[in-house]
């Protein structure tokens, strides 16, 4: 609730409603009265976003925000992030190739030497340059590593 109390933009009461309706959005079903050291690493990743979008930004500018998260705790937060697409536009510095692939619309690899921009998934799954290629291959063993076998 800070930020819309800091800037005056929500009373007290219609900062807290907006608050609680963002925190159930990311999925965060955590004690939310405790000080932030006390909460999973989860539920400080969704109370940020829900403290970063109180105000309705037109941009949301996200770093990493699945580090060392499980992939059953990204899903709310992934979620959240394919729903919130279609009200503001989000850049994100992300590892996941799994949010790239299903929220971009312009990628940045920004490789040792070049920067290269794509456009569409594909044309990033099929690129030559060797480090874009071996970063792929780097992450498919890291992510088919942590994948339980079914």
């Amino acid at each position: 609730m800070l930020p819309a109390l800091y800037h005056k933009r929500l009373s007290p009461a219609e900062a807290r409603a907006k608050a609680a309706t963002l925190l159930a959005q990311t999925g965060c079903h955590g004690d939310i009265h405790q000080l932030s050291a006390y909460l999973s690493q989860q539920q400080r990743l969704q109370l940020a976003i829900a403290r970063a979008t109180i105000l309705d930004p037109l941009v949301l500018f996200i770093e990493e925000p699945f580090a060392g998260l499980s992939l059953a705790e990204q899903e709310p937060i992934h979620h959240y992030l394919l729903d919130s697409r279609k009200t503001r536009a989000q850049v994100l510095a992300t590892h996941s190739l799994r949010l790239v692939q299903e929220l971009a619309t312009q990628m940045l690899f920004i490789g040792t030497h070049q920067v290269h921009h794509f456009t569409r998934w594909h044309d990033l799954v099929a690129c030559t340059q060797p480090e874009v290629m071996q970063y792929l291959q780097n992450y498919q063993q890291q992510y088919q590593a942590v994948q339980p076998h079914v």
